[in-house]
């Protein structure tokens, strides 16, 4: 968290890797997922007063300050439309993107010295990562992109019933606020409460792989930064947020991908 919101990123991804990390890790690296240091309610307002043009109480009649999840690079505040329409309101937080610059640019030069002397660097091929990471990085920062990406994932899981992404609203969204319906529902990284609603969360785990193999498989284009705060139980249907990391796949590789796959079911190595 002191080293800010680039570090945080990496934190966020290593919380996900269990093939990385114990678990111990893991776990403390988790909080990082919707547990930031939240920016000041006079910041946030003054962010969204900017780039939307108006005070805030002409753009909507309710709107809370204490933010409802704090990430690296923005955080999430509820609030309301004078229609009643409930909104998730993402603010990117201010002097991000130059801070993220100047990291990354640390980053490189790090990379390319370390694989200069240990082989274990080139071997992992360190700066490629942290070309991966930049990519990810810069493509987050974009929330008008983001909010594209939500309308193409929403369009394309429409064939799934029990699949929900929120509605963006992009007449009140810029490139640093994305405003879109909000959902109610409880995380996967909460599996305790998940239990506690009645839920099976072996039946979500299958619903959650057939969604997954949709936008892998059918369509080529996938939520790519599926963390279990990301992930959420909204009644009978699954939610998925956050869409600044996608990714995208040809026929050719979504074909090799299904050979490969088949290959694991029916355990040929030769084949893989």
């Amino acid at each position: 968290e002191d080293l800010g919101p680039t570090y945080i990123k990496i934190g966020q991804i290593l919380a996900g890797r269990a093939d990385v990390l114990p678990p111990d890790y893991s776990d403390e690296l988790s909080r990082l997922w919707d547990q930031a240091p939240p920016e000041p309610p006079s910041t946030v307002v003054r962010t969204i007063e900017e780039e939307l043009g108006a005070p805030l109480g002409q753009i909507f009649a309710e709107f809370e300050l204490e933010p409802v999840a704090a990430a690296s690079l923005a955080q999430v505040h509820r609030a309301r439309l004078p229609d009643g329409q409930v909104l998730a309101v993402k603010v990117q937080r201010p002097g991000v993107q130059e801070v993220v610059q100047a990291d990354l640019d640390i980053l490189r030069d790090q990379a390319t010295f370390l694989e200069g002397r240990l082989a274990v660097a080139r071997e992992r091929h360190l700066s490629e990562l942290v070309e991966e990471i930049s990519y990810a990085l810069r493509s987050e920062l974009d929330f008008a992109l983001e909010g594209r990406n939500a309308d193409r994932l929403r369009q394309n899981l429409s064939r799934l019933g029990f699949a929900h992404i929120a509605k963006v609203y992009h007449e009140l969204s810029t490139h640093r606020l994305l405003v879109s319906e909000f959902i109610e529902g409880i995380p996967l990284s909460d599996p305790e409460a998940l239990r506690a609603a009645g839920y099976d969360l072996r039946a979500i785990a299958a619903l959650g792989t057939r969604m997954y193999m949709q936008m892998i498989f059918e369509d080529g284009f996938y939520h790519a930064d599926p963390h279990p705060g990301n992930v959420l139980i909204s009644g009978e249907r699954i939610a998925l947020v956050d869409f600044g990391t996608v990714g995208y796949l040809t026929p050719e590789m979504r074909e090799s991908l299904g050979a490969m796959l088949m290959a694991f079911v029916e355990q040929n190595p030769q084949r893989m």
